[in-house]
């Protein structure tokens, strides 16, 4: 059997847990004292292993794990895991005596399920403790609090925690965006909820007369973004294992690695068509020709080579061939740039001008005869104030249907007259997308790059005025 076991692996996953322990003694500094430590091993610890995992997280002193069902917490406490856990999806109520009995916290998402829960726990004679969740913008699981549904939202959560048979130890909601700090609709949305959590639990504890002792919303987006988000307790994801964008900033590493056995390696000729619908064709023998490594495009140039320039964010995105052998890319250091422009720019004339650094942002199809965005990431770098989408009217939609009857002034009119009543934020309107939403920076990139030609010629400095100028005015 060991033979088979070692000889029938192809693909398996290696684990490092001393880069666990080490990625949550970082965070457990970040997070500061007074923060408890909730660790999310929801879906087998996202395939690093539950139970492994859980041992790990309270050996060296997690306060708390989440998992998404009664199987997971099970796995868990037969495993020989002691500490508190968190259920974060639904339980049926049959299982209500096995929460009581294995000492597992159950997330309670509505009034329907706060009943339940309550007689269950009195027909068995015990006490569940229940963590109240708050639908606050996920729009998935828990109270509903927006909006008209506030004061109803506020009295059935209190309803649940006075509840018999329930402890209402804690409260929490989930944040949508907070792992999107440059966006400034997100960072807006992210702050609503926030603002809308927090609204809740003073509205909740004054009508208790009571303090939540566990109130948590910090994912991983707000452990990495959001420290006054923090509150009690933190629940990081991904983070927690080595993943995603923000791992650099803590020093963290990935916690698993993939191996695979190599079967076969075959040289094909070129021009040779590969598997079904012959959609790839090799370009050329790499391996014949001397490659020790072959990388992808999302590979390349992301890091300095030989001293080479180079832009971690964006790799070849954004290039553009110089030479035979040598491409140009977005400079490293766009967003630095604009902002000293910018900064310079208003010591010098008192004024506040946004500043953006711009890459080719259009050419013109030479069937079509139309103007197009040629590189997905038209500006690396650009002021806080270029952040967001238009919230104008398009004039030919508005013209072409809204106002298709009318001609001459009387149109005019009309236009002018509905740019002067347009609504604060049209977002999602079809007369402000028409058929090609952009963000302000991509029309501004592109605008600067029809008006200075190539950037081969030199480095051009546009300025653009008038351009968030009201046609109505």
């Amino acid at each position: 059997m060991k033979f088979m076991e070692s000889t029938l692996k192809r693909t398996w996953a290696v684990i490092d847990l001393d880069a666990l322990k080490e990625n949550y003694e970082k965070l457990r500094r970040h997070i500061g004292r007074g923060v408890k430590f909730l660790g999310v091993v929801k879906a087998d610890a996202y395939g690093h292993g539950a139970i492994q995992v859980s041992r790990v997280l309270q050996e060296n002193g997690a306060d708390y794990l989440a998992v998404s069902s009664i199987d997971e917490a099970m796995e868990l406490r037969l495993g020989g895991i002691t500490m508190p856990i968190l259920i974060l999806g639904h339980t049926p109520k049959e299982q209500v005596e096995n929460l009581i009995k294995n000492r597992i916290t159950q997330a309670v998402t509505c009034k329907a399920k706060a009943l339940e829960y309550s007689r269950e726990a009195q027909r068995c004679g015990g006490t569940l403790k229940v963590h109240i969740k708050v639908d606050t913008g996920m729009s998935r699981l828990g109270y509903l609090v927006s909006g008209d549904h506030f004061k109803s939202g506020v009295e059935g959560i209190c309803e649940a925690c006075c509840l018999p048979g329930l402890e209402a130890e804690g409260i929490f909601t989930h944040f949508a965006v907070s792992d999107e700090p440059e966006n400034e609709e997100s960072r807006a949305y992210t702050k609503q909820q926030f603002d809308l959590f927090t609204s809740v639990i003073e509205k909740a504890e004054e009508k208790l007369g009571r303090k939540f002792a566990l109130r948590h919303c910090a994912n991983t987006g707000a452990v990495a973004y959001w420290p006054e988000m923090m509150l009690d307790m933190v629940r990081p994801g991904l983070l927690l294992y080595g993943y995603g964008d923000d791992t650099g900033r803590f020093g963290l590493r990935p916690c698993m690695r993939l191996v695979t056995t190599i079967s076969t390696i075959k040289t094909y000729e070129a021009d040779t068509c590969v598997s079904y619908g012959r959609r790839f064709r090799t370009q050329r023998r790499i391996l014949a020709a001397g490659a020790d490594v072959c990388l992808t495009l999302c590979d390349i140039l992301n890091a300095p080579v030989n001293g080479s320039g180079y832009n971690e964010k964006y790799g070849l995105l954004g290039s553009n061939k110089a030479t035979e052998g040598v491409v140009k890319l977005f400079p490293n250091n766009a967003q630095e740039v604009a902002e000293a422009i910018s900064a310079r720019l208003c010591a010098a004339t008192g004024k506040r001008i946004e500043a953006m650094v711009y890459g080719d942002g259009a050419f013109k199809d030479p069937v079509g005869k139309i103007w197009e965005l040629a590189d997905p990431v038209v500006s690396p770098g650009f002021t806080d104030g270029l952040n967001g989408l238009p919230n104008e009217l398009k004039l030919k939609y508005l013209a072409d249907n809204d106002f298709a009857a009318l001609k001459g002034e009387e149109l005019r009119s009309a236009i002018e007259n509905a740019i002067r009543k347009k609504d604060a934020d049209l977002k999602g309107s079809m007369a402000t997308q028409g058929t090609t939403p952009r963000r302000l920076t991509d029309l501004l990139g592109s605008l600067c790059d029809l008006t200075s030609g190539s950037g081969d010629k030199g480095t051009p400095i546009v300025l653009v005025q008038g351009y968030f100028e009201n046609y109505a005015d």
